[in-house]
């Protein structure tokens, strides 16, 4: 199972998308003497992403660790395709990776159930900025 976005692979176990519905811009508006209202159709839009993701890497020190994920800053602003691949194959074009969020750890991996070193849940975000009709 892997996690690719513009080609760069997250390590660790992710969580299915989190997947906000489209944008649908819409302007609402009444003309003077008409009666209701009138609807500017201002097409799709873009959606947000989210992803949970336990990142390890063998990560020998809590400081390996957060050099890391230190590492995805230097991604944010990046766009590719976000691809799923594995139990979940899903592939998501024109997204741009927004940054991440810490949401827990950083800890050890004592029972070495993942990969004996340290590691972190962190929340990956991205925005689908157009998606394909069809």
């Amino acid at each position: 199972m892997a996690l690719t976005h513009n080609g760069q692979e997250f390590k660790g176990l992710f969580s299915n998308p989190r997947v906000t519905p489209v944008e649908h811009f819409t302007t609402r508006t009444h003309f003077q003497g008409v009666h209701g209202i009138s609807e500017i159709d201002g097409g799709r839009g873009s959606r947000s992403i989210g992803v949970n993701l336990w990142h390890f890497y063998s990560y020998s020190t809590e400081a390996a660790l957060k050099s890391g994920l230190d590492l995805l800053n230097k991604l944010v602003g990046a766009n590719g395709d976000l691809v799923f691949d594995g139990n979940l194959d899903e592939t998501y074009k024109d997204v741009t990776f927004e940054g991440w969020e810490l949401v827990f750890g950083p800890l050890r991996d004592v029972a070495n159930l993942l990969d004996g070193g340290w590691w972190a849940e962190i929340e990956l975000f991205f925005t689908q900025l157009s998606v394909e009709e069809g």
